[in-house]
């Protein structure tokens, strides 16, 4: 039997007695919330720095013949390929629909970067995940892009499923 109404705090008290496993994994995940903190100072060669890839990884997911979302057009961004957009790189996962994927360099991604920065797209940069939105005029549809920062061993490879 399960109670979905607060008793009281003196009934909670005499009732409810948490697991020490609990209380150790809620514990964990406190300090998991600032993992610098698990570290003494003297573990760091200096100032903690975001990370930021000398390669990158370009997923594109373009949908031809649909509606646009009403944002910047993807002629607006300076691809460094040339050929359509469904056209880039490899096939990526097995799901549909469809992703692109291909390798970029880092001053490659900064350019993108940068473009959609311009275009007022937040949230983005060379240090994290970038992903935006795009209307695409010449493929009568949209398309859907994420940069990557690989990591040195080369992490996520482009034949990873995608989320």
């Amino acid at each position: 039997m399960r109670s979905l109404q607060w008793l009281g705090d003196e009934e909670e008290a005499t009732y409810y007695q948490p697991a020490p496993e609990r209380e150790e994994l809620d514990a964990l995940a406190q300090r998991l919330r600032d993992p610098e903190s698990l570290l003494g100072a003297d573990a760091w060669t200096g100032p903690a720095e975001p990370y930021e890839g000398t390669e990158y990884q370009l997923l594109l997911t373009p949908y031809r013949d649909v509606p646009p979302y009403d944002t910047a057009d993807a002629s607006e961004i300076p691809w460094p390929f040339d050929g359509p957009l469904d056209e880039f790189g490899e096939v990526s996962g097995s799901q549909p629909p469809v992703t692109r994927c291909g390798g970029l360099s880092r001053d490659e991604a900064a350019a993108i970067i940068d473009a959609l920065a311009a275009l007022g797209y937040e949230q983005i940069g060379l240090d994290l995940a970038t992903v935006g939105s795009l209307d695409w005029a010449e493929g009568n549809g949209r398309v859907d892009l994420t940069i990557l920062p690989l990591m040195p061993d080369g992490y996520p490879p482009c034949d990873a499923e995608q989320p």
